[in-house]
């Protein structure tokens, strides 16, 4: 099925995964940091957790996620994008984090992952990227054990501050 948004969303973030996380924490003026942190601490995750970060592009969140789960948890961080994902995998095996996380190519609006496999789910800060924003969350929920948690972090630029809904 063609896709023009997916296609042009791929084409626009495989020539940026370098300049990436400089470019997010210029426009956030450094406050991306505090808001991944807020993420972790709502998303609160076990030692043994696993945990899906969706639209994951160079694995900022992800790498958070890792650093609070031990080596028994892990990470799987979602992308359409190959050349974000190798980016992500390579700064996180330099972080020796690669034993906790893993990543798939693949869309926000069709994971390719069993029903209930994940404690939590989230999406950082890409949500306007996805072609349907309802059917990207429907997905994350089927993949996430009930009553568990959905995080989901955008800047509002209108106030230019985050805004996360759990």
């Amino acid at each position: 099925m063609y896709d023009s948004k997916a296609r042009y969303v791929r084409s626009l973030f495989s020539k940026v995964p370098l300049e990436y996380d400089l470019l997010l924490g210029l426009l956030s003026f450094g406050q991306d940091r505090k808001w991944r942190a807020f993420v972790i601490e709502q998303a609160e995750p076990l030692p043994e957790s696993v945990v899906l970060d969706v639209a994951t592009g160079t694995g900022l969140l992800a790498a958070d996620f890792a650093n609070a789960i031990s080596n028994q948890g892990l990470v799987v961080g979602v992308d359409l994008t190959l050349s974000m994902l190798q980016t992500a995998k390579e700064r996180l095996r330099q972080k020796g984090l690669d034993g906790r996380t893993d990543w798939v190519l693949a869309r926000a609006e069709n994971l390719p992952f069993r029903d209930d496999c994940f404690r939590s789910a989230s999406i950082s800060l890409a949500l306007r990227n996805v072609s349907d924003a309802r059917l990207t969350f429907r997905e994350m929920a089927r993949a996430t054990i009930p009553c568990r948690d959905l995080s989901r972090l955008r800047a509002a630029p209108e106030q230019g501050i985050p805004i996360i809904l759990l």
